[in-house]
């Protein structure tokens, strides 16, 4: 909580089929101190990268509020985290209100979550884009700390694949936000 902890997140998605996410809390130095990765629980036709990488920015926001609660600090700090998806950055960047026009919209039940828990949070948040895939044409070794954050992330996402936490099912979760959930035994 010293701003020598940062974060980093990614998402991966097969669309279409399944999707997942990572996210790690690390020292300024790149050493990894939480990581977690977990599937996208969604209809696989639903299944995309926009919606893994805001779960990816939700895993970090509940952990940060965990940090919180344990600290019990009156301070107000200042945190950075690392993601390479502007396009969530730029939809967080906005307010969002339940309504009948709304309510429906793609994802809207994880950015209202984001947006409660950046409310409940004492720290200040501030997200940062990373380039997706430094790796490709650059050593791993020769990135920028958050670069590589970002590249591990990418590889933990992808790894729900292959090795599994736990199996990727239909059944959408009901986040604390959210007031109603349906589901019916087709969606």
């Amino acid at each position: 909580m010293r701003n020598d902890l940062i974060s980093a997140s990614d998402g991966s998605a097969h669309t279409g089929v399944k999707a997942s996410f990572a996210f790690c809390f690390a020292d300024t130095k790149g050493k990894v101190l939480f990581k977690s990765h977990a599937p996208v629980l969604v209809d696989p036709e639903y299944a995309s990268s926009d919606r893994a990488e805001l779960l990816g920015i939700l895993g970090i926001l509940y952990k940060l509020y965990e940090f919180e609660k344990k600290i019990r600090t009156s301070k107000s700090h200042h945190f950075c985290f690392y993601t390479n998806s502007e396009s969530s950055i730029k939809l967080l960047e906005n307010t969002f209100y339940p309504s009948t026009k709304t309510v429906m919209k793609s994802n809207m039940d994880v950015l209202l979550e984001i947006q409660d828990l950046k409310k409940k949070l004492k720290t200040s948040i501030e997200m940062i884009h990373v380039k997706a895939h430094q790796d490709d044409n650059v050593p791993i070794s020769e990135l920028s700390i958050p670069a590589q954050l970002n590249v591990r992330m990418d590889k933990l996402a992808e790894r729900q694949y292959n090795k599994p936490i736990s199996e990727h099912y239909r059944k959408m979760p009901h986040l604390p936000t959210q007031q109603v959930s349906f589901s019916n035994m087709w969606y």
